[in-house]
């Protein structure tokens, strides 16, 4: 075996820590019951070892909550000059779709383009967070008062559409099982 030194790194050593990488990933995954392929480069596979930190999992699931617990100050069909607290609201449901926004990027990084784009779940994500953009920059320069939210109602859509959310992906398949017998 040839060992050439480049830079204070052997050949050797790039291969070893790249495939020491990459087993570690898909020991998890195995241990986590996932099965997902993604890109297995240096690059991506540290990107997917970012991606499943924990504290970033659990930051996932914060926002999530924040999002849907926005609802208790939300009153649905209330005009434009009747709400309160508009500007916080906003500013708090921008912050939570810019961390869904950077966690599929993210996730379009470890993915292959093709099964990135072939996935469902993240089609309506990507769907869902536009639609919210829209919905918010049109009530923001509607110029009468009685411009209204309507996007609230796609909210659910983030916790059925995580690629993180097995509960829900495991409730979807129990009850496809039962629709089928």
């Amino acid at each position: 075996m040839e060992i050439e030194i480049n830079g204070g790194q052997s050949k050797c050593e790039k291969t070893v820590s790249r495939d020491h990488l990459l087993t570690c990933a898909l020991i998890c995954d195995a241990r986590d019951g996932l099965g997902s392929e993604y890109l297995t480069d240096p690059k991506s596979i540290k990107l997917y070892y970012i991606y499943r930190h924990w504290i970033l999992n659990y930051l996932l699931y914060l926002f999530t909550v924040i999002l849907h617990l926005l609802v208790l100050w939300e009153d649905v069909g209330i005009t434009k000059s009747q709400s309160k607290y508009d500007q916080a609201k906003l500013v708090i449901e921008l912050i939570c779709l810019t961390y869904f926004a950077s966690r599929l990027v993210l996730r379009a990084f470890i993915l292959p383009s093709f099964r990135f784009w072939h996935d469902t779940k993240h089609i309506i994500i990507i769907i869902t967070i536009t639609v919210t953009l829209i919905d918010i920059i049109a009530y923001i320069c509607f110029p009468s008062a009685k411009a209204v939210r309507w996007s609230i109602c796609l909210r659910p859509l983030f916790i059925v559409n995580s690629a993180e959310n097995r509960q829900v992906s495991c409730f979807q398949k129990l009850t496809l099982c039962l629709h089928a017998g």
